[in-house]
């Protein structure tokens, strides 16, 4: 049991293959061998998270743009356009909900309808 918890924590510390706190940890020589995009992953910051100086001389040394191949979204960030895209669509969904019962036919068309509003 106490082997586990050694090792979840040292996982925990090292953090995954791939991961921005696993490639700000490498050295400056072994992070010439990291792809372009595990790269800017690790030279955006985010919540709880700073890029180490060698990723940043790292980017400047490629002249990477990483604004155009990585950008983070946080979690509240997409939480809050989810919201607000809710809201468009309850919106759109209630003028037209609106409008075809507000809607006067067209004399010019054949079929003549009239929604009308419901009784209670």
């Amino acid at each position: 049991m106490r082997h586990l918890v050694i090792s979840l924590l040292i996982c925990s510390l090292v953090g995954c293959a791939g991961s921005p706190r696993n490639t700000s940890l490498k050295s400056a020589k072994a992070l010439r061998s990291v792809d372009t995009y595990t790269l800017c992953k690790a030279a955006t910051p985010r919540e709880l998270y700073t890029p180490s100086q060698k990723v940043l001389n790292e980017v400047r040394r490629r002249r990477v743009n990483c604004s155009s191949i990585y950008s983070y979204v946080s979690p509240s960030e997409k939480r809050k356009a989810a919201k607000r895209a809710a809201q468009r669509l309850r919106e759109v969904w209630i003028r037209r909900v609106y409008l075809r019962a507000n809607s006067i036919p067209n004399s010019s068309t054949t079929t003549s309808w009239v929604i009308a509003p419901r009784q209670l």
